[in-house]
């Protein structure tokens, strides 16, 4: 359930191109006194170097998982919810915004815009009714930051990097059987890449984003517009519109041409002619 859910944000996290480096799920381990995040990797821990990657993100559990129940809202039993609470830790480099003071404000709230958007393709791997990924609170106090991920460390925050921890609830609304297998999680990989919605004819309608979703608009037939005698017909597209021609009369008196004028359609006229 947690590496699926980290590694469904981390995709998502790739598609903003903000960070050099996007690590999964990180432990703050104590080794001689010293107190830092590290990622578990060929059996040891191996500290989180910033200076690597020049920006670079990482998870860490914010709590425990824990778990509750309600009545089921579309049939009669009870739904369980598991609730994980997970925080985003990023490190960036400010480059060429190093006069934009609301540079990590605005990262922020793009990076969090982006994973509470839009869960569909996390539901349907972990077999879930329902996934709610939403921000409880937003840290760029690189100090605050550095007490909360170090001890005993000397770690300095530096004016031109950018600093951001933000805090997630993930919650996972499944049925009994859902947590009897722990939802059968088998590790998913999440980059479907763009899918192609076509119309009847096969004809590209649109292209979307893997998880994002589209709307299909409903269409109808065209109309087609005829008059009386059948001697015209036309067809209107659905959603358009037609503009009749005005009609034109040509005046004879006597068999004698006299005049010729034109005069809107559907518009009762009366014509005198005084010899």
């Amino acid at each position: 359930m947690i590496q699926d859910t980290i590694t469904y944000l981390n995709t998502r996290l790739e598609s903003l191109g903000y960070f050099n480096e996007i690590l999964g799920l990180a432990e703050r381990i104590e080794k001689a006194t010293l107190v830092y995040p590290a990622i578990y990797s060929n059996g040891e821990y191996n500290q989180i170097n910033l200076d690597s990657a020049g920006s670079l993100s990482y998870w860490r559990k914010n709590g425990d998982l824990s778990y509750s129940e309600q009545p089921s809202t579309t049939k009669i039993g009870q739904e369980y919810i598991a609730t994980l609470p997970l925080r985003f830790v990023g490190f960036m480099f400010k480059e060429d915004s190093l006069d934009d003071p609301y540079f990590a404000y605005n990262v922020a709230q793009t990076v969090i815009g982006t994973l509470t958007n839009n869960s569909v393709a996390l539901k349907q791997s972990l077999k879930a009714l329902r996934v709610n990924v939403s921000a409880t609170k937003t840290s760029l106090d690189g100090r605050l930051l550095a007490l909360e991920e170090y001890e005993k460390i000397d770690f300095e925050p530096r004016y031109n990097w950018a600093y951001l921890s933000i805090d997630f609830k993930v919650e996972i609304v499944t049925n009994q059987n859902c947590f009897d297998t722990l939802c059968n999680t088998i590790p998913t990989d999440f980059h479907c890449g763009v899918v192609r919605i076509l119309n009847e004819a096969g004809e590209l309608i649109t292209e979307v984003d893997c998880g994002d979703s589209y709307t299909v608009t409903e269409t109808c037939d065209g109309a087609t517009v005829h008059n009386s005698d059948d001697t015209y017909d036309v067809t209107v597209a659905s959603g358009g519109y037609l503009e009749l021609e005005d009609i034109t009369f040509n005046v004879y008196v006597n068999g004698v041409f006299n005049q010729t004028f034109d005069t809107p359609s559907m518009v009762d006229n009366t014509i005198n002619i005084n010899n």
